[in-house]
């Protein structure tokens, strides 16, 4: 009888998965489907709905069917502590509202803040106040809007499979040399004030608790996942404060063990130069993207002769063959455009969590003959769908792949979260639309201390960063890679 029970609950398992998958796609191809007619919105606002509506009974249902651990316990801090090492500093920021007694007449007022606890690996925590939420958010968004702008404005150069070719700019086809000035963090360039205010209200707070870290683990909240961390001044002048220490982006806490490659059977799917069809003038070609795809598989064979490599561009890189092609590999490397929709719909989706998740993902290739019910915006909703449980790693080298819909108190629900919950115990995203040549060499150092060094994703991403910092004064595309533009907006998150 509990045998026939079993069978019976999985199927039923079974089949509401089945149908959650199901609306997940619906509601993808119906979200980005959206009605030129004025006359036709309404009837696709409700399509909407409904189908969001309906999403979020089965997960509910989903939740309720599922069977709690009765032995499952919380991890105390005493026990958290335990999985620290010496120099560690692990920070846990939260952002809290608090409410003001109204005056006579008045309504109730409150106030947003961000806090912080720091626990040590001595078990000691200390618990921070970061200040007011608005004015920390408001200086984050307009450091990182000013890290952009400064990138941008640096004379660049094409890549082709040959090398890098000049572009013409207006002072000519004369790449401009780095000297000490480049390198000098924001608090002595465009961004110096904003980045001075980020530092003092979140940076020096922390420095104060242990000023010789020489690694944090930091689980952000709300709209601070989106600081540039490794981007803010280090101790010395002209140095980044991910000279002076690693700086580990984390989910949730304790965080996984790090991931052992299987060195017998290792594998690598990785996509770059997709054509993007009739796209193309949304989101143009992407030259770099097809020499980086070239790169890792090359690097890969060249530390694993027997290892599986599956590359995938131009218009093979389609939907339905990421789906079919990322389950069972170990490595999964995603160079193409990244999309993130800033749009507030909250008057118009009665759920919006429900259509948070397609407000993000990647871009892919057309769909192919006999996948029409494909399309070519793979969303972190339907990348949540997809099993993931053999992949020690995912990276995106795609533009803002790490951003997505802050919540005070529970971070942020984006791409990034989507693969973590599909089963990728480590994803390395991006703050903003980064530039298609500098990412070239900073992905071929990253994938060359991870597979060759051995190191860590995190650390290899800091060995990365670290190494375009340093080799850029003799680099000839040395104004460029030098601005933190080119290099900060990555960081690795560990579930």
């Amino acid at each position: 009888l509990v045998q026939r029970f079993d069978q019976q609950l999985n199927a039923v398992e079974s089949e509401t998965a089945t149908r959650e998958n199901e609306l997940n796609q619906e509601l993808a191809r119906a979200y980005f489907d959206r009605p030129a007619s004025s006359l036709k919105l309404r009837g696709w606002k409700a399509r909407i709905e409904d189908l969001a509506a309906e999403l979020k009974s089965i997960r509910r249902q989903r939740r309720a069917d599922r069977t709690l651990d009765p032995n499952a316990t919380g991890v105390d801090v005493s026990t958290l502590a335990t999985t620290l090492r010496p120099g560690d500093l692990l920070v846990d920021i939260l952002q809290i509202r608090t409410f003001r007694q109204p005056d006579p007449g008045s309504s109730v007022g409150s106030v947003q803040h961000y806090l912080a606890f720091v626990l040590r690996p001595d078990g000691h925590v200390e618990r921070l106040s970061l200040g007011n939420a608005d004015e920390l958010d408001s200086a984050i968004t307009r450091w990182i809007d000013a890290i952009v702008a400064e990138g941008r404005e640096v004379p660049q150069s094409t890549t082709s499979d040959e090398g890098p070719t000049s572009v013409p700019t207006s002072a000519g086809d004369v790449v401009v040399a780095a000297d000490d000035s480049d390198r000098q963090p924001p608090s002595t360039r465009v961004g110096a004030s904003l980045a001075a205010e980020v530092a003092r209200r979140v940076q020096a707070p922390l420095v104060a608790v242990d000023a010789h870290a020489s690694r944090l683990l930091i689980r952000p909240d709300a709209l601070t996942h989106l600081i540039p961390w490794s981007a803010l001044p280090g101790t010395a002048e002209h140095k980044y404060w991910i000279e002076d220490l690693a700086i580990h982006i984390c989910s949730r806490f304790p965080i996984a063990n790090e991931p052992t490659i299987n060195d017998d059977t290792p594998s690598l799917f990785v996509m770059g130069g997709v054509n993007f069809g009739p796209l193309m003038s949304t989101y143009p070609s992407l030259q770099g993207s097809r020499k980086e795809r070239k790169e890792v598989a090359a690097l890969f064979h060249q530390q694993f002769a027997q290892g599986t490599v599956v590359e995938l561009g131009g218009t093979a890189a389609s939907e339905a063959a990421l789906s079919r092609e990322m389950p069972g590999k170990q490595f999964v490397h995603l160079a193409t455009h990244g999309f993130y929709e800033r749009r507030d719909e909250s008057n118009v989706f009665g759920v919006t969590g429900a259509v948070t998740a397609l407000r993000t993902g990647v871009i892919v290739a057309p769909p192919a003959p006999g996948e029409s019910h494909h399309d070519q915006y793979l969303t972190a909703a339907e990348i949540r769908e997809i099993d993931l449980s053999q992949a020690l790693l995912v990276t995106l080298s795609a533009c803002e792949s790490g951003r997505g819909r802050s919540r005070a108190g529970q971070g942020v629900e984006g791409m990034l979260g989507c693969f973590h919950a599909a089963g990728v115990a480590r994803v390395v995203g991006t703050l903003w639309v980064v530039d298609d040549v500098a990412s070239v060499p900073m992905m071929e150092s990253f994938y060359r201390h991870l597979w060759s060094k051995k190191l860590p994703p995190a650390e290899a991403l800091r060995a990365a960063q670290l190494e375009m910092i340093r080799t850029a004064d003799n680099h000839p595309q040395a104004a460029l890679y030098a601005k933190p533009y080119s290099w900060a907006g990555y960081f690795c998150s560990s579930k």
